[in-house]
């Protein structure tokens, strides 16, 4: 499953020119999900608890320009 999402986070990139899968992103919301598991994967990865990631997924996601920390914009309430 794991290489499966991503060959998909691979032709996202292609298509969109980035890795940040939006939450709102309805075409596959399976690699939303994966793309954060990602994200929180490695953070238990880099303090060395268990995690999912390895070297190799790590240095995989690297070379696509995977972003693992992005800044959350927020929302605006129109009627504020």
């Amino acid at each position: 499953v794991w290489e499966r999402r991503l060959v998909e986070l691979k032709a996202y990139l292609l298509e969109n020119g980035n890795c940040n899968v939006p939450s709102t992103y309805e075409a596959n919301k399976k690699l939303v999900s994966w793309v954060k598991t990602q994200r929180c994967q490695y953070k238990a990865y880099r303090k060395g608890r268990p995690s999912t990631l390895t070297k190799y997924r790590v240095e995989a996601l690297d070379q696509l320009g995977f972003e693992w920390e992005v800044l959350r914009t927020p929302v605006v309430d129109a009627n504020y």
